[in-house]
């Protein structure tokens, strides 16, 4: 393959539901690198083929970024290859965007550790269920948050095949309860396993946490993915702590990044929503890290509701 000037890859648009698209559409796709390539053309997808010019350099890394009308914008990192034909799947999102929740039956069979979760404290099924109708026509948003996290939390491993969840004895059903974080209490037990797993290399730690997460003593941040990764937050003075059977346990604040570097995710996401009061959406997250899992070649990451 030496003397190669060109790689190829292609884009696959899929919908909402994480589901290919199957009708044709007018694609305006951007392609720009270091190297003073910016090229902008309308082309047909859902299927798009890429043929990227090769430098084996710095010139080597695309940026790739498509529009369809009436959804919103979305692209990723490519690095061009002669060796290795990419396939990067892109999810269009609508404008504007609904959020379709599972009823609770189908969402009990087939995401347990879901329901489990919110229906943490409650009496029973029936008052779980409730809690699950209530927050889809109230807090659509803070729902979608946190089944992202409590999906993602369940993937991360942190030794003796136990998660995060294991150790999260109850959760903050309250104000702070948020479309970009909740709150709750966890066993301390926790904070030495995920400091163990970032001497593994799976979390870095965040120096001076208080600075984003006011009352904060510990914070890790996972590093698998280059966008949406599960941030651990710990608040253990006293007043954040709480006894639960008996426990002394400590305030948790569970989040995700849009961004994996710390520059970027103050840059480009805690500064903007200082400004417009806003708060990271978390069907972006949703759409990155289904992006994040796909170009890993893991299960495509399903929080258990959809996008129309």
């Amino acid at each position: 393959m030496a003397g190669e000037t060109v790689a190829r890859a292609t884009i696959v648009l899929y919908d909402g539901a994480e589901q290919p698209i199957a009708d044709e559409m007018d694609v305006l796709l951007e392609i720009r690198n270091t190297q003073g390539i910016n090229q902008t053309n309308w082309v047909k997808g859902p299927v798009i083929p890429l043929t990227l010019q090769f430098y084996n350099g710095p010139g080597d890394d695309y940026v790739v970024t498509v529009w369809v009308k009436g959804h919103r914008t979305t692209g990723d990192f490519i690095k061009a290859n002669p060796k290795v034909h990419l396939v990067r799947k892109f999810m269009l999102i609508s404008v504007p965007t609904r959020l379709i929740f599972r009823p609770w039956l189908d969402l009990k069979a087939k995401y347990p550790k879901i329901t489990e979760f919110i229906g943490l404290g409650s009496a029973d099924d029936g008052a779980a269920e409730q809690r699950y109708l209530d927050l889809q026509k109230t807090s659509p948003a803070p729902l979608a948050c946190f089944m992202n996290l409590i999906t993602a939390m369940g993937g991360i491993g942190i030794g003796g095949g136990k998660t995060p969840l294991d150790y999260l004895k109850e959760i903050k059903w309250d104000s702070s309860f948020a479309q970009d974080r909740f709150f709750g209490y966890v066993d301390p037990a926790l904070i030495p396993l995920v400091v163990a797993t970032a001497k593994d290399g799976g979390f870095a730690e965040e120096k001076d946490p208080g600075t984003f997460h006011p009352g904060a003593t510990l914070s890790y941040k996972q590093i698998d993915y280059d966008y949406s990764n599960v941030q651990l937050t710990f608040h253990e003075n006293p007043p954040d702590r709480k006894d639960i059977g008996g426990l002394s346990c400590v305030l948790f604040e569970p989040d995700m990044d849009l961004y994996k570097s710390l520059l970027d995710h103050g840059a480009l996401e805690v500064l903007p929503n200082l400004l417009t009061h806003g708060k990271t959406d978390p069907v972006d997250i949703l759409s990155l890290r289904w992006l994040d899992t796909n170009d890993s070649g893991e299960d495509p990451f399903d929080p258990g509701y959809t996008l129309a």
